[in-house]
């Protein structure tokens, strides 16, 4: 049974042939990938069955945003049906996703293999993919991978129609929270104003000209000398200054109003 590790990468695809078929059943495999000499052992050049290299980086991008959503694309699917027509076939990939959608494929009559080093193979074979793929240069690689990243990272940012409603749910559901929370806050304010000036709660409803009252007047006792004309209507703010005169509230301390107006 021949073994493939299928290496994807942003410049292509490589199905090397492995000189070992239980090559992830090595204990020392982890050791030696780390040096080239060995993986070129492991992975001879004349072992890879064909490279195929993306033509431009639009269908390089194509190839890999079909990869990500986990189907199989054109291009690999060609390079399987080369495959396949070994007598026994076992393939090694990266990507479990995509390791069920060949799987999937009635067409295609290959086991796929995984194993504790496997990821230690892939990265072996990056590492190291000009060693093992004659012509391949590794700036070219580089360009291509720089190139890729870009256009699957704005490729990754474009909204989803799928994604949108969600969105709006979790943007209503913030709108209530910090509904509830000022809520919270105003009513803490009132509390702590309330033992200074209980009667401005009776004669005012609206939580926002409540905070704005007590960041304008302060004491009680101020309330006669300041102008709360921009603040509330006329009539408003007769009532609260008459109610100041006659106020039932305790006397609290400077730093007592500071903390409230932190509050407010």
């Amino acid at each position: 049974m021949s073994l493939f590790v299928l290496a994807k990468t942003l410049a292509g695809y490589g199905p090397f042939e492995a000189a070992d078929e239980k090559l992830f059943k090595n204990e020392d495999l982890a050791a030696q990938l780390g040096r080239p000499e060995k993986l070129v052992e492991i992975f001879c050049p004349g072992k890879l069955k064909k490279f195929v290299k993306f033509d431009s980086a639009g269908t390089a991008f194509e190839e890999t945003a079909s990869l990500e959503e986990g189907n199989v694309p054109e291009l690999l699917a060609t390079l399987l049906e080369d495959i396949k027509s070994e007598k026994k076939v076992s393939l090694a990939v990266a990507d479990m996703k995509l390791g069920s959608a060949i799987s999937n494929l009635p067409q295609f009559n290959i086991s796929l293999v995984a194993g504790s080093n496997t990821m230690e193979v892939f990265r072996g074979i990056r590492e190291h993919l000009s060693s093992l793929s004659p012509g391949l240069e590794q700036p070219i690689v580089d360009r291509m991978s720089l190139s890729i990243s870009h256009l699957m990272s704005r490729h990754k940012l474009m909204f989803s129609a799928d994604k949108v409603e969600p969105m709006i749910i979790q943007t209503i559901k913030l709108f209530d929270d910090i509904d509830k929370e000022l809520n919270v806050y105003a009513m803490r304010t009132k509390e702590w104003y309330g033992w200074h000036f209980p009667e401005v709660a009776k004669i005012l409803n609206d939580n926002l000209a409540y905070a704005r009252v007590i960041i304008a007047v302060g004491m009680r006792t101020n309330v006669s000398d300041t102008d709360l004309s921009e603040i509330l209507p006329e009539e408003v703010e007769v009532a609260i200054k008459a109610a100041a005169e006659i106020s039932m509230g305790t006397e609290i301390m400077e730093e007592d109003l500071e903390n409230i107006k932190l509050l407010a």
